[in-house]
């Protein structure tokens, strides 16, 4: 009978709440094979179990190990909730703090832009860098026989994004635009824009 009445005390998981003062160990005499933190608002507590090492124990962290007696301490001090005994837990809670800035609006004026002379060998400003800017549309007009490439004042023949004759480019951004010309004559791409 009394082997039947310790089975049904090792059986499931105890829920306490405790407040820990700051640095002061606070023991758990209670024996178990897994240890949850359920609530420990603040990221500083310790967890040993029995005479262990001391071990970060986080909100919703669970240990499965063996022990006798667990030892809490929090360098700050704080209220907390945390499950001991023989079982398991499953917490599927999350929380997460997200901040977006999303411009959803469409812009509110179009910069017409206009040619530009690209001579040949060298990176040509497009358009100047606009924190006023949502996107810019970069045209090759299809006249030309070209290709050039778009990208940073440090583009070249081998880097950028190749623009073919007759083609446009979307570009949302607000850095300055380049153009490299390495077709053997001056070519103008056109060049307007979008702002807020």
């Amino acid at each position: 009978m009394a082997s039947e009445s310790s089975a049904a005390r090792n059986r499931g998981m105890i829920s306490m709440d405790m407040t820990l003062a700051a640095g002061v160990p606070q023991r758990i005499a209670l024996s178990g094979d897994y240890f949850h933190v359920l609530t420990a608002p603040v990221n500083d507590m310790t967890v040993r179990f029995d005479d262990g090492k001391k071990t970060p124990a986080r909100q919703g962290v669970g240990f499965r190990v063996y022990y006798d007696a667990v030892e809490l301490e929090s360098a700050t001090g704080q209220a907390i909730t945390v499950l001991v005994g023989f079982g398991s837990v499953q917490d599927g809670r999350s929380s997460a703090v997200v901040s977006a800035t999303v411009n959803i609006a469409p812009g509110a004026t179009i910069n017409d832009g206009g040619d530009v002379s690209c001579p040949n060998g060298g990176a040509t400003l497009l358009l100047a860098a606009d924190a006023n800017r949502l996107y810019a549309l970069i045209a090759n007009n299809s006249s030309n026989t070209i290709t050039v490439r778009i990208g940073t004042a440090g583009v070249g023949a081998a880097t950028g994004t190749p623009l073919e004759p007759g083609q446009t480019l979307p570009l949302a951004t607000t850095a300055a635009i380049y153009a490299y010309n390495g077709g053997g004559s001056a070519v103008t791409i056109s060049a307007s824009s979008v702002k807020v």
